[in-house]
């Protein structure tokens, strides 16, 4: 081995600072090589460790069942998400239909004022059937509907149909228009006051509703508008009354705007109805209105024989002589005015004149 020996002591310097040098440079970055010698050993391990596992292939795998993964987690969502607004409309539906229980408790307790003559309605559960009630008597035995009367049926359609009001309106914002279509039919006087009482409570619970009253019962009429009269000369009066006077089998709507047109009793709205066909020149159609005038006060006042001095005015008017809607009696060429003058002698036979000219006019 042959060795080159330096030619003299600069040779000797250069080569030693240039040693010292690298040498220094290499201290400085010493930590440097180090930390990055370990990271390459680790990544070596990694890779070793990664090729080992067949890392390549599970994490195919892996984003393969994500992917499916994410795609059931959205059809989970829309199920849940159709669920949920399933669940939305079942609620409102479920606030919509009446608390039966409570619907038969409210009718019952209403029923209840209708004394011996009242019975009850039980609600019966049979799985998912809904609506179903038996009749009890008030001697709690169980009733067939077919015993119930036009009336007794009448009264509990009423009364749901009341107590289901205010559950319909809760779901609709739209106006409520509700229409009574003469509710007295076939009742007695206990439910008579019964569906009174309550129509009324309705009228002066009016809300935002309408509500429309049809009926051919004064009595009802009388006493349904109890008060209805009352501020109607205030600006916000929200009452209205019509009458509807049938001649010739027309009809005319007439708009009541005052209490004074308006009847105070059935007795006066015979007189009404007397005084309207007598503006019609109707006759014919004036007999009845003035067979029932004159029943009723010979009725009331007890009186025997009301037609003793005019026997012909005994075959016009007297009911007994006549139906009570007999329209075909001859009138013997009677026009309105001689009616009139022949029911005036009436009454003045039988010391009323003045009775007469109250209803009349003088």
């Amino acid at each position: 081995m042959e060795l080159n020996h330096p030619s003299g002591f600069n040779k000797i310097n250069y080569i030693y600072s240039k040693l010292y040098e690298e040498n220094k440079k290499f201290g400085k970055n010493l930590n440097k090589i180090k930390s990055e010698a370990k990271k390459k050993l680790k990544l070596n391990e990694v890779f070793n460790c990664l090729k080992e596992f067949n890392y390549e292939d599970e994490k195919n795998e892996l984003d393969y069942r994500s992917t499916i993964l994410g795609e059931k987690k959205r059809d989970l969502q829309e199920k849940e998400d159709i669920l949920k607004k399933e669940k939305k409309e079942l609620d409102k539906l479920l606030k919509k239909t009446v608390d039966e229980s409570k619907a038969c408790i409210h009718i019952n307790e209403l029923l209840s004022r209708l004394g011996s003559q009242s019975f009850t309605l039980e609600n019966v559960k049979n799985g998912d059937q809904k609506g179903q009630y038996k009749i009890l008597g008030y001697d709690g035995e169980e009733r067939n509907i077919n015993t119930l009367s036009t009336g007794e049926k009448n009264i509990v359609a009423f009364l749901w149909f009341i107590y289901n009001l205010d559950d319909a309106e809760k779901f609709s914002n739209k106006e409520t228009i509700v229409i009574f279509d003469d509710p007295m039919n076939s009742n007695d006087d206990t439910v008579q006051y019964l569906i009174i009482s309550k129509l009324q409570e309705l009228i002066k619970n009016i809300k935002d509703r309408q509500i429309f009253i049809l009926t051919h019962n004064i009595h009802f009429y009388l006493n349904v508008r109890y008060k209805w009269w009352r501020d109607s000369s205030k600006k916000k009066y929200d009452k209205c009354t019509y009458h509807l006077i049938k001649s010739n089998h027309r009809t005319e709507i007439k708009l009541i705007e005052s209490e004074k047109e308006d009847f105070k009793t059935s007795y006066e709205a015979l007189w009404s109805d007397v005084k309207w066909l007598y503006s019609k020149s109707q006759p014919n159609l004036m007999l009845n209105p003035l067979r029932r005038i004159l029943e009723t006060y010979k009725e009331f006042n007890k009186i025997e024989d009301m037609y003793f001095n005019d026997i012909e005015a005994q075959k016009l008017f007297n009911v007994n002589s006549h139906a009570i809607d007999d329209f075909e009696t001859d009138l013997n060429g009677k026009n309105e005015v001689d009616l009139m003058f022949k029911v005036k002698q009436i009454f003045n036979d039988n010391n009323a004149i003045r009775h007469f000219n109250f209803y009349w006019g003088d």
